[in-house]
């Protein structure tokens, strides 16, 4: 890809940087040859002269069209950071094999048709249109509601009522109420002036998630994680450096010297692991080496998982998450979990669950409750899918307990009940709302010992001497 993107920084305006281009760049076009098809050997060389003599060009996007991920077969590399690292627009639609299987049955016996009328073909191309700006319009209403009012701040005279800017430019955009219902979301309490500004002195008013049957609600009393929003908007794609070719290179430079020094690096990193002894013990000079292959340095904590992208972005606080553009297709969920997992308790109606595949499994004949106290899931009402009841008992053996982490807010009308998709991730963009289970969960990562509202320890250490 690094190849790709200085090939084509090398054309346009005759023979510019010619030397660079035909020493190097001819092996990233013999990679690109199969695109070519059934093209004669002259068309070839025509088009490559076109390529390097035509008008500038500059690669900007990619889409990533997966059966499942890219990270269960490429461990070492976290793609889509990579490209964001590169200055491109990603767009990522992964775990497509679930969702296809019919469609691929059909088309295979060139029933075209059919295949695109396909339900789950239909429903992730209605998804993936949902409108970015509003998605963003919407959730940013429902993030910042939860933002603001899951912590009391100083003073709170009466303004605990204060409606979010964000939830009032909802309730008055035209587009929203085009594509919801009337009372998707809306405004109850009484308004007040102004909303308290100063420093946060505790939990605030508790969230609560109510069931269709109002007699089972979730209640979160202990504060909530800020919101994250995954809306198809990307602040990034409105900078005039990410919209101008020259503005582009200068931001994103790519050289031939960076390509080499990236191929040194990625050959040496390679070598180093096929060399390492997998028993005994290192001698520090070779240790040194290896962790120095791997852009490493001693005791710093190993890089994550290539599963653990989304973690990487979220903690890293650099490039990834300020001026990338794209993401997992479709959008549509904003995204917290309780400050204070031992404050979340109540009983919720559960209709969908992962299959031992990942696959997206309802529960027949009908949905069933699922009890939680103290942030732990402590029991399920007769009638859980038997396989439902496996996965929590395989949580509960390698954790002791079955805790209760994300909330996810889903913001796509497209996807639900009605119009299934397969796929779990995809899922869970559905119009409702889901949760997640089990200990880990990369996005929040939580205190190792117990902290007041300003993030001081609440509890003391004390040490006295002899």
């Amino acid at each position: 890809m690094r190849d790709l993107q200085f090939t084509l920084r090398c054309c346009g305006d005759g023979a510019v940087r010619r030397e660079d281009f035909d020493a190097c760049m001819r092996g990233a076009w013999a990679y690109l040859q199969p695109l070519a098809g059934t093209l004669t050997e002259a068309a070839r060389a025509a088009a490559w002269e076109a390529l390097r003599t035509g008008p500038a060009r500059e690669l900007l996007c990619f889409i990533l069209i997966q059966r499942e991920a890219f990270q269960n077969e490429m461990r070492k590399y976290r793609l889509r950071l990579n490209l964001f690292d590169m200055g491109m627009r990603v767009a990522e639609h992964c775990h497509l094999s679930s969702m296809s299987e019919d469609a691929d049955r059909l088309a295979a016996d060139g029933r075209y048709v059919e295949a695109l009328q396909d339900d789950q073909v239909y429903s992730y191309a209605r998804a993936c249109a949902l409108p970015p700006a509003v998605a963003h319009r919407f959730g940013r209403a429902i993030a910042d509601s939860i933002d603001r009012f899951s912590w009391s701040r100083a003073p709170d005279a009466d303004a605990a009522a204060a409606v979010p800017p964000a939830f009032a430019a909802a309730l008055a955009d035209p587009r929203v109420w085009r594509l919801f219902a009337a009372g998707a979301v809306r405004w109850t309490a009484a308004a007040a002036a102004a909303a308290p500004t100063g420093a946060v002195t505790g939990p605030g008013a508790p969230l609560r998630i109510v069931c269709r049957d109002e007699g089972k609600c979730l209640t979160y009393a202990g504060g909530m994680e800020d919101c994250l929003l995954n809306t198809g908007y990307y602040a990034a794609a409105d900078d005039d450096a990410r919209n101008a070719a020259a503005a582009h290179r200068e931001k994103f430079a790519a050289t031939h010297q960076t390509v080499q020094r990236e191929k040194k690096r990625r050959v040496e990193t390679e070598a180093a692991d096929a060399a390492a002894v997998p028993f005994g013990r290192m001698k520090k000079k070779d240790y040194l080496a290896m962790l120095a292959a791997k852009d490493l340095k001693p005791n710093k904590k190993k890089p994550m998982d290539s599963d653990d992208e989304e973690a990487e972005a979220h903690m890293s606080g650099g490039a990834h998450m300020s001026s990338s553009i794209g993401g997992t297709f479709p959008v549509g969920e904003v995204i917290s979990e309780s400050f204070d997992l031992s404050q979340l308790n109540g009983v919720c109606t559960v209709f969908a669950y992962p299959d031992p595949f990942k696959n997206v499994a309802f529960s027949q004949p009908q949905p069933f409750d699922m009890v939680i106290e103290a942030g732990v899931v402590t029991a399920v009402s007769d009638g859980a899918p038997d396989d439902l009841v496996d996965l929590l008992s395989l949580v509960r053996q390698a954790e002791g307990k079955c805790y209760v982490r994300e909330l996810g807010i889903g913001l796509n009308p497209y996807v639900g009940i009605q119009h299934p998709l397969r796929d779990v991730t995809s899922f869970e963009r559905q119009w409702g709302v889901h949760l997640s289970l089990g200990q880990r969960h990369p996005l929040f990562v939580k205190q190792s010992c117990k902290r007041h509202p300003d993030g001081t320890p609440a509890e003391a250490v004390t040490i006295q001497g002899p």
